[in-house]
């Protein structure tokens, strides 16, 4: 196995040590994760049981979402058109504006446009150039768009009763408890900017 010198961080003047390089054929987000646990462990950079369980999540997401999308039938879209679709479909009142659109979706202005241009293609969606003056919604879902968000809703909604009946309700509240903490500790993180 080839491997690769890397000095700790955390104690520059310590000894060097030794890392297994990644094959290059081995993809995924288990094959990384693995080799960043090494490297936390042998480093001494982070706490290796707090990064496991955060690797542990972003596995276990990533591996939901693909599920999930797989399930709905809509592996083809982005997360982002997903969210689009159904702030248009179920979102009280319409957002007024792309950039509207975008914040209640979380994503950026420039990705609304992208998604925007995607679902108008598909014929899901209309822009109207009448804006917020009043006299219509400058983005609206086309009776085609409807009928597709309904169905990805009603798909979704499915799909995340039969993954979430892997877990106990009991199980399912310390998840959503841990989720929660673990969004809030993130974003006062997140608010603090720069290095961490």
């Amino acid at each position: 196995m080839k491997t690769r010198r890397i000095n700790s961080p955390a104690a520059a003047t310590g000894p060097i040590q030794e890392f297994p390089l990644l094959d290059r054929r081995s993809t995924g987000a288990r094959q990384h994760h693995r080799f960043l646990l090494q490297v936390s462990r042998q480093s001494g950079v982070g706490q290796p049981d707090a990064c496991e369980g955060i690797m542990a999540l972003l596995a276990a997401s990533r591996s939901v979402n693909y599920v999930l999308k797989g399930l709905m039938g809509t592996a083809e879209l982005s997360d982002g058109s997903l969210a689009a679709l159904v702030v248009l479909y179920a979102h009280e009142p319409l957002p007024e504006s792309a950039a509207d659109l975008a914040y209640h979706a979380e994503v950026s202005q420039a990705s609304m446009a992208r998604i925007l241009y995607s679902l108008a293609r598909r014929g899901w969606v209309v822009r109207n150039s009448r804006g917020a003056a009043g006299r219509g919604r400058p983005i609206q879902l086309t009776a085609q768009g409807q009928q597709a968000a309904g169905l990805i809703a009603h798909r979704f909604l499915i799909a995340a009763d039969r993954i979430g009946t892997g877990l106990s309700p009991r199980q399912r509240r310390t998840l959503m408890a841990a989720c929660e903490r673990l969004r809030n500790h993130a974003q006062s993180l997140g608010d603090l900017g720069g290095d961490l």
